[in-house]
């Protein structure tokens, strides 16, 4: 999170590897079926420095998600929504990370 709370770019990074675990991919094996080096993938992983759009579009292609749901899922705040919305997100959330549960069992 951004310090307004917002999820930003370096949010990304620990739901990025969160997801690359699930898939039970190494970072080796990520950057290549990213078409980057493992060093890339590293770096935005801890936060070292922001993902391009070029490689979340790559991620959304390759892996079959969508990166700024992935990051709601890791690290949105519910009451930071207007209250119309929060069911529903509550209810988006939870598919998800039931979804991504099943590809390997990992903790939010």
């Amino acid at each position: 999170m951004s310090n307004n709370g917002s999820l930003d770019e370096f949010t990304m990074g620990p739901a990025i590897r969160k997801m690359r675990l699930a898939k039970g991919l190494s970072a080796a094996k990520a950057a290549s079926e990213l078409g980057c080096s493992q060093s890339t993938i590293s770096n935005i992983e801890n936060r070292v420095y922001a993902i391009s759009p070029a490689l979340i579009q790559r991620i959304e292609d390759a892996w079959g998600i969508n990166v700024y749901i992935l990051c709601w899922c890791a690290y949105g705040d519910l009451s930071r929504l207007p209250e119309g919305c929060r069911e529903s997100m509550r209810e988006l959330t939870e598919i998800w990370r039931n979804e991504i549960e099943s590809w390997q069992k990992i903790e939010w």
